[in-house]
């Protein structure tokens, strides 16, 4: 077959996404977001905050919530964000969860008020360096859609410092192992990899305590914010009935 003989497939013009955006709904969810974008700098202003020029739609929209946000005010400000290719995924850090008012959503994530800023301060920081940032294994956001899936109450549990003092603490560490989704996520300086034996007690001090039934996803990701501190981060998502 000569060149003139290959066949042309149109594509159509190339739409422009924003893959991810999020939005605060409440007094209380726009004074966590203003702390939040303090706190995890440039890169989550221009990966989660910033809506790309000329950008069509946002393929997944995460609105934090508070207990005064609704449904109804949430349409009237930002349904223009929204279209079929959206994913919309709610954030609850109201005092109860309100899984009940909010019908479209994909995922509903209720965190309650005990360490609140923290947990949702993991969530998201786990949420930019794992699926936003490609890491050393094989986990993408495929793999964080169908953990975050339904309606779920989240909770985080981290440990970082200095290496041997984080492989030191590691045994101690304490979790909740109740029949959950987790994710777990290891944060190391660029270049650094583990030993054998690092690898074996992080297996027997997080994977063995899970148990085989855990429904767990994981990841090794480089860290650009420490050049000689490591963190695991486990997020646990608990069913709500």
């Amino acid at each position: 077959m000569t060149d003139s003989e290959m066949p042309v497939f149109d594509f159509g013009p190339e739409v422009k996404e924003t893959f991810t955006h999020i939005v605060a709904i409440g007094e209380g969810a726009q004074f966590m977001l203003s702390r939040l974008r303090a706190d995890l700098g440039g890169k989550f202003e221009k990966d989660m905050l910033t809506i790309e020029a000329d950008s069509k739609y946002v393929r997944v929209l995460v609105a934090l919530v508070d207990e005064t946000a609704t449904e109804e005010n949430f349409q009237i400000s930002y349904s223009h964000l929204l279209s079929e290719e959206t994913a919309l995924f709610i954030v609850d850090i109201g005092e109860h969860s309100s899984t009940a008012i909010w019908s479209k959503a994909e995922s509903h994530l209720w965190i309650p008020k005990e360490k609140q800023y923290d947990n949702v301060r993991n969530l998201f920081g786990a949420y930019l360096n794992n699926v936003l940032n490609h890491g050393l294994l094989c986990f993408d956001f495929n793999d964080w859609e169908w953990s975050v899936r339904g309606k779920k109450k989240v909770k985080t549990y981290i440990i970082r410092g200095k290496e041997e003092i984080v492989f030191k603490l590691l045994p101690k560490w304490q979790f909740d192992t109740s029949r959950s989704v987790f994710l777990f996520f290891i944060g190391t300086p660029k270049g650094r990899r583990f030993s054998e034996q690092q690898m074996n007690s992080v297996n027997e001090n997080v994977f063995k305590k899970l148990g085989d039934d855990a429904y767990l996803h994981w990841n090794i990701y480089e860290r650009e914010d420490s050049h000689d501190e490591i963190s695991f981060t486990l997020l646990q998502f608990i069913p709500i009935d």
